[in-house]
C-alpha cells in the first residue's frame, strides 16, 4: 500500500527524463511550473480538511544544461495513507526501502540528483540555487532505533554526501561520520571557506585548520567532536599556582603542577575551596562554542596568554548530539573552518 501505482511510476520516471508536461497528475502526485525543464514535481493531498503540498523533485537550471534534483529528506505527505483522521508511512525498520521512499526511489533510478531539501532550508537555499559538483554514492548504513522500547541496530539507506555551490558559495552535506560509529545520525550542512572545493574529500580536507594538518604530519592523533578538533600537547597548561597554593595551604603540601592540582580536586571532590584554586588557576568547566550551535562542554578548560584553549577529561555536547569524548592529557582545542554550519533538522532518507 506504500508502492506507487503504474501510472504514479511513469509519471515520474517522465518528469525525471524532462519528457512530463506542466498540469499532467497522477495519484496526487502533479507536474507544475512553465516549460519541461522549469517544472517541479509536488504531491498534493487533503489533511483534515486542508490541501497540503510538498515539493518533490525540480529542475535545476545551469547553464544551457539542465537536470533534475530530488528531495532527499524524510517527506511527509507522498507514499502515506490516512488512518483514523491522522496521517501513517510505513516504519522505517519495517520497510524494504530502509527509509527511502518508492517516490524518492523511483526518482533516483530515473535519474534525478537527490539531496536533502530540509537541509537546504536550514541554509537558507532554494533547490533552484544549487548547482551540483559532486554527489557520493548512497549507503547502507546503521543505525540505532527504539522499537516497542527495545533498543535495535538496524541497517538503512542513507543518501549519501553532496558537494555543491549556491550563490558563488560551497556547501558540503553529510553525516557526522565519528557519530555514525555510536549508531546515531547526525546529518549536517556547512558552508566552507573559499574557493570552492572539486570533490567531497577536498572539501573535507578544508574543514581541517592549519594546525590540524601541523600535527597530523607530525603523526599525531587529532580527535574530532562536532565542529572542535582536540591537538594533543606534551605540556602542562601555563597557569597561575602561586595563588592556588596559597588557597590549598591547608589541605596539603603545595601543587607542582596543573595536572596535580586537578587530580587533588579528583580525590577531595567539588570542595569548595579546590575550586576556587582551580578557578585561580584559570581551570575550570567551560563552554566551546561555534556560532549559534549547542555548546560542547568540558570538565577542565585553560584559556591561556596567548589565546591558546586547553581542555581535558570529558567532553560532552549538551545536545547530546554527538557521543562524550574523554580526554586523558590536555589537548589544544581549535575550531574547524567552516564559515558557518548548521544541523539538519527533520530526518534524511
Amino acid at each position: 500500500m506504500y508502492e506507487l501505482t503504474e501510472t504514479q511510476t511513469a509519471l515520474v520516471e517522465r518528469f525525471a527524463k524532462g519528457e512530463a508536461r506542466s498540469g499532467e497528475s497522477a495519484g496526487g502526485f502533479r507536474v507544475i511550473g512553465r516549460g519541461k525543464t522549469r517544472a517541479s514535481l509536488v504531491y498534493r493531498g487533503r489533511e483534515k480538511g486542508s490541501q497540503v503540498e510538498e515539493l518533490l523533485a525540480t529542475f535545476v537550471p545551469n547553464g544551457r544544461v539542465r537536470y533534475p534534483i530530488s528531495n532527499a529528506a524524510e517527506l511527509r505527505y507522498a507514499n502515506t495513507q490516512m488512518v483514523y483522521g491522522e496521517r501513517t508511512a510505513e516504519p522505517r525498520w519495517r520497510s524494504s526501502n530502509n527509509g527511502e521512499r518508492a517516490v524518492q526511489r523511483a526518482l533516483r533510478e530515473s535519474g534525478a540528483i537527490p539531496i536533502p531539501f530540509n537541509a537546504l532550508e536550514e541554509a537558507g537555499l532554494k533547490p533552484r540555487q544549487v548547482h551540483i559538483i559532486e554527489k557520493g554514492p548512497a549507503e547502507q548504513i546503521v543505525e540505532r532505533v527504539i522499537d516497542n522500547g527495545e533498543t535495535k541496530q538496524l541497517e538503512r539507506h542513507f543518501v549519501g554526501a553532496c558537494l555543491f555551490e549556491a550563490t558563488g558559495v560551497g556547501f558540503l552535506f553529510d553525516l557526522d561520520r565519528r557519530e555514525l560509529g555510536f549508531g546515531r545520525l547526525n546529518s549536517f550542512i556547512v558552508q566552507l571557506p573559499s574557493p570552492v572545493a572539486a570533490t567531497i574529500a577536498q572539501a573535507y580536507e578544508s574543514l581541517k585548520p592549519q594546525a590540524v594538518r601541523d600535527a597530523e604530519a607530525k603523526d599525531l592523533v587529532v580527535l574530532r567532536q562536532g565542529e572542535w578538533f582536540f591537538i594533543p600537547v606534551n605540556r602542562e597548561p601555563l597557569v597561575n599556582l602561586v595563588v592556588a597554593n596559597r588557597m590549598l595551604a591547608t589541605l596539603g603540601r603545595p601543587i607542582a603542577t596543573a595536572t596535580e592540582l586537578a587530580k587533588r580536586m579528583g580525590l577531595l571532590g567539588w570542595n569548595s575551596t579546590v575550586m576556587r584554586a582551580l578557578q585561580a588557576c584559570g581551570i575550570a568547566e567551560g563552554q566551546l562554542q561555534a556560532g549559534e550551535n549547542r555548546p560542547n562542554s568540558v570538565e577542565q578548560l585553560v584559556r591561556e596568554a596567548d589565546g591558546s584553549t586547553l581542555v581535558k577529561g570529558q567532553v560532552y555536547h549538551t545536545g547530546r548530539e554527538h557521543e562524550p569524548l574523554v580526554l586523558e592529557s590536555w589537548h589544544r582545542v581549535v575550531p574547524n573552518t567552516a564559515t558557518k554550519s548548521w544541523t539538519v533538522t527533520g530526518r534524511v532518507d
